[in-house]
Formats: structure tokens, C-alpha cells, sequence
């Protein structure tokens, strides 16, 4: 109920922002996200995924938007690709992992190895196609998972100068199932939760996946960071996940924020993430940190 709450509260949560003429309207809120998702489910976010883009001098590498669970690019990105791509960036984005049993066609579904392979496919063909020799990553949730997976274990991070995650955590614990933020409420069903998990092995082995402990070993063996990749992971104190698990261990090339931190009037949840203009802000911050900008914080309503 409390999910269903924070949802409706989302909804209603629409920001407007005013873009300089020329520049790619954005309306900022969840519910602008799931309206966009819903009339074209597997189309383009605004600003993503133009092959005719070439970066410039002052953002020389293309930026990879990797979505959550349950979404899509049109959805989980409709404000903050084109939010990057007024800043200059040229934006890309893709869908993976999709089942082709499962309408409309939602993300994140398949075994991690496959998905990461589609991830690894893409930034190539972004590589081939902007002429750039790295890319950088911002991965929302299992997104920023996949980001960390194709770095640390499928050899990625030579292609990779910066990864930025959006309620991505760095480690789970016993005390926190990641894949109860997808199903959160079903457990009150009677044995729904020994049918969702038998259900989730044949159909959804990307969740299955994300709670194995073998699968966090490998993620974070040695560390789990790359020596000539920046991390950041973003996050807010009132997401469903504890604070405590979103941290990267201290590196100089590590940092782990909170919008609260900046912005203390912003109460967003998992999933608005990508759709807040105070976390866009702090993202294009962790992109070019040697231009950062000042965060004009809005004051952002509680939401899923």
C-alpha cells in the first residue's frame, strides 16, 4: 500500500522546466517518465541515440544511458537525455535484456551475462560511430549494476573514462533483498512467495541473478573498481535502499553522494532518480567535475 501510495504522490509530480529556445523541452517528474513510456514504449528518449552526433572539444566523450528494471529508455530517460544532450553531450541509450513473452517489452529480464553482452555490443558501436576511443556510463539501478559488471568483469573499463549510478548499490546484505523492490507487497499473498520464486527462475533470470552471492563476489573481487575509471554513485536517503549499501570503498577515484547533501528539500525515491532535475544536475556535475556547476536545487515532493 505504501508503495501504491508513493506511486500515485509520483504521478502527481510533474515538474516543468523552461529550456533556452533551441534547446529539447524537459518535464521533469516520474509520471512525465511513465506517460512517455506509455506512448511509445521502445522509442528514443528526446536527445538520445542521434548516430549523427559527434562530441565537441568541451565534452569529448558520448554518454551511455543504462535503464532499471522494469522500465525502458523512453521511460527511464525521458528527462535526463535530453537534460544531457543541452548540455552539449552527445546521448545514448538502449534496452536490454528484454523477454519477448513479457509486453511491452520491459528491460532487465534476462540472465546478466547476456545482458551485458548487448551493453558491450552497444558501446561499441556508439565507439565505431562517434569516433571516440571511451565512452561514459550512467547506469540507473540494475542499470548501473550492468554498468559495473561489463567494467570489472567483462573488461570493459578500458572503454570506460567515467560511471556514474543512480541508486546502484555497490553490495547487498542479508538484510536487504534487492529484487523485493520489483515484487514489494506480493509476500502478503499466501505462498506467493515460493510461486514467484520458481515463476522468476524460468522467466526472470536477471533477477534471479542480482540475488546470488556468487554474483556479488565476482562484481566486487579485488575491490570492484577499475584504476583508470572514475566512479560516482548517486543516491538519495530516502530511497527504498539502505544509504549504507549505495557506497563505493574510499578510492581516489571513488565517490558516493547523496542529493539530500546538496539539495535537502528533495525527498525522491528509487525509481524518480533519473527524472529529478536536482539529481540531473549533480550527474552532469559528476560527468566534467573540472566544470561543475552550481546546483539550483528544487524542492522535490516524496515519491516511489
Amino acid at each position: 500500500m505504501r508503495g501504491l501510495i508513493c506511486l500515485a504522490s509520483a504521478l502527481a509530480l510533474v515538474l516543468l522546466t523552461g529550456s533556452p529556445a533551441g534547446a529539447l523541452p524537459i518535464t521533469w517528474g516520474l509520471g512525465a517518465g511513465l506517460a512517455a513510456g506509455i506512448a511509445d514504449w521502445n522509442g528514443n528518449p528526446a536527445g538520445a541515440n542521434d548516430w549523427t552526433c559527434r562530441p565537441s572539444a568541451a565534452h569529448p566523450r558520448p554518454v551511455v544511458l543504462v535503464p532499471s528494471t522494469f522500465t525502458s529508455i523512453a521511460m527511464d530517460y525521458s528527462a535526463l537525455s535530453p537534460y544531457l544532450r543541452n548540455q552539449g553531450y552527445c546521448v545514448y541509450s538502449l534496452n536490454y535484456g528484454q523477454r519477448p513473452y513479457v509486453w511491452p517489452g520491459l528491460v532487465g529480464l534476462a540472465a546478466t551475462t547476456e545482458s551485458v553482452n548487448e551493453l558491450s555490443s552497444f558501446v561499441d558501436k556508439v565507439i565505431a560511430s562517434s569516433g571516440s576511443s571511451t565512452v561514459d556510463l550512467v547506469g540507473h539501478s540494475q542499470g548501473g549494476i550492468m554498468v559495473r559488471y561489463y567494467t570489472q568483469v567483462l573488461g570493459g573499463a578500458a572503454k570506460v573514462r567515467t560511471v556514474v549510478t543512480l541508486g546502484s548499490p555497490y553490495r547487498l546484505d542479508a538484510g536487504f533483498n534487492y529484487a523485493s523492490l520489483l515484487y514489494r507487497g506480493v509476500h502478503l499473498l499466501p505462498g506467493a512467495d515460493q510461486v514467484l520464486a520458481q515463476l522468476a527462475k524460468v522467466t526472470l533470470p536477471g533477477l534471479v541473478g542480482l540475488t546470488d552471492s556468487r554474483f556479488w563476489a565476482a562484481l566486487n573481487a579485488g575491490g570492484g573498481i577499475s584504476p583508470g575509471t572514475d566512479y560516482l554513485s548517486l543516491g538519495s536517503r530516502t530511497d527504498q535502499i539502505p544509504p549504507e549499501l549505495l557506497r563505493y570503498p574510499e578510492a581516489p577515484n571513488t565517490a558516493t553522494r547523496f542529493v539530500q547533501d546538496t539539495c535537502p528539500l528533495d525527498a525522491i525515491g528509487h525509481f524518480g532518480l533519473p527524472h529529478d532535475p536536482n539529481v540531473a544536475a549533480l550527474v552532469a556535475n559528476g560527468l566534467d567535475p573540472a566544470h561543475a556547476q552550481p546546483v539550483r536545487c528544487q524542492v522535490v515532493a516524496p515519491s516511489a
